[in-house]
C-alpha cells in the first residue's frame, strides 16, 4: 500500500461509516413528511373513497398524513405518466387499478406510461361487477333476459364508459357466450348510464357494485347476477354469474398501491405493514362492505403482483378473441 493511499483511507473510512449510519437512520425515521398518492380519478370516485378510508387508518401508524392528489383524465394516462416519472423516494405513490395494470396493457397498442416502472406495494380493496338491467324490464333472471334478447336480435343494447373497459369487455364476453346481438353504446361515466337505464334507453350494464347498490336497493335498477365466486353478504338473493349459467365472469374493479421502481425497501416494508394493519380494522371493513366494497386481506408486493398477472392472463385471450385494440 502506498504512502498516499493510507491517508486517503484514514479520511474515507470514517466518512463511509458516517454515511452508512445516516442512511440507516433515514430508513428508520421514514416517513418524515406527508406521503402523496396520485389517483387517476376525480375526488368523487370509488378509488378516492377507498384510499381515503384506508389512508386515514394508516396515518397514526405512519406518524404522518397521506395526501391524495387527484389527476383524472386521459383514460388514467395523465396520473400514470406522473406517477412513473417521479423520484422514487417513498414519498410519492400511485393508486393503481385493474384498468391501469391489467386491461390497459392488453387493450392499447402503445401505452404512454410503462406499468413496469411501478412496483407492487399492497392491494387495498375491490368492488365486484354486477349485471344491471332496467327495473321496467319484465325479466327476473339472466336466463329470461337472454331469451328476451334472442327473440329480437338487434333490438337491445348494452352500455359502457368506454371501449376496452371492464363493462365493455364483460358485455361483449356475455354476448359471445350467450349468442346475443346487442349494440354497444358508450357514455362518459356511470351516472349518465344509470339515468338512461332508468328510462329504459339502455338495457344492460356491468357496473361496480358500490356504484349500483343504492339504485338496486331502492328498486330503480334491477340486478340479475354478480361477478363473485360466492354471493355478496348484503344481497343474499342475487345469484353469481356462475349460478346463472355463465362461469368465468368473476371480475371486480380493484384498487392497489404501487410505488416507483427504486423506492427504498425500508419504505416499501413500512408502507406495506401499515396498509395491512389498516385492513385489519374490522369496523372499517364493515363500513366498506355495507357500500359494496370488499377490503383486501393482509398481503404485500407478491400477492399484488400475482393478482395483476392472473388478471392479464385471464383477459388476454378474451381481448384477442374480441379483436379489441385501441390506439
Amino acid at each position: 500500500m502506498s504512502m498516499l493511499t493510507r491517508p486517503v483511507l484514514k479520511i474515507a473510512l470514517p466518512l463511509i461509516a458516517v454515511f452508512a449510519a445516516a442512511t440507516a437512520a433515514h430508513g428508520a425515521d421514514y416517513p418524515t413528511r406527508p406521503i402523496r398518492v396520485i389517483v387517476p380519478f376525480p375526488a368523487v370516485s370509488l378509488a378516492t373513497t377507498i384510499l381515503r378510508g384506508v389512508s386515514t387508518a394508516m396515518a397514526p401508524d405512519l406518524g404522518t398524513s397521506i395526501v391524495i392528489e387527484n389527476k383524472p383524465g386521459g383514460n388514467t394516462f395523465i396520473a400514470m405518466i406522473a406517477a412513473t416519472t417521479v423520484e422514487p423516494d417513498g414519498y410519492t405513490l400511485a393508486l393503481a387499478t385493474s384498468a391501469t395494470d391489467a386491461l390497459n396493457p392488453l387493450v392499447y397498442r402503445k401505452l404512454p406510461y410503462d406499468p413496469d416502472k411501478l412496483i407492487p406495494l399492497a392491494f387495498l380493496g375491490s368492488s365486484p361487477f354486477v349485471l344491471l338491467v332496467p327495473a321496467q324490464l319484465n325479466v327476473k333472471s339472466l336466463a329470461e333476459f337472454v331469451q328476451m334478447v334472442k327473440a329480437k336480435p338487434g333490438a337491445y343494447n348494452f352500455a359502457s364508459a368506454g371501449a376496452g373497459g371492464p363493462a365493455h369487455l364483460l358485455a361483449e364476453k356475455l354476448s359471445r357466450a350467450a349468442g346475443l346481438k346487442m349494440e354497444h353504446v358508450q357514455f362518459p361515466g356511470s351516472g349518465p348510464i344509470h339515468i338512461s337505464m332508468m328510462r329504459s334507453d339502455v338495457h344492460l350494464y356491468f357496473d361496480a357494485l358500490t356504484n349500483a347498490l343504492p339504485l338496486i336497493r331502492d328498486g330503480r335498477l334491477k340486478a340479475l347476477a354478480i361477478g363473485l365466486d360466492q354471493r355478496f353478504p348484503s344481497l343474499p338473493d342475487l345469484p353469481t354469474m356462475t349460478e346463472a349459467g355463465y362461469p368465468g365472469f368473476g371480475m371486480a374493479a380493484w384498487y392497489a398501491l404501487r410505488a416507483p421502481r427504486g423506492t427504498p425497501p425500508e419504505a416499501i416494508e413500512k408502507l406495506t405493514r401499515s396498509v395491512n394493519k389498516a385492513l385489519g380494522n374490522q369496523a372499517l371493513r364493515q363500513q366498506f362492505a355495507d357500500t359494496g366494497v370488499l377490503l383486501g386481506q393482509a398481503g404485500g408486493p407478491k400477492e399484488l403482483n400475482d393478482r395483476i398477472a392472473a388478471d392479464r392472463a385471464g383477459w388476454a385471450p378474451v381481448i384477442s378473441d374480441l379483436k379489441i385494440q385501441l390506439d
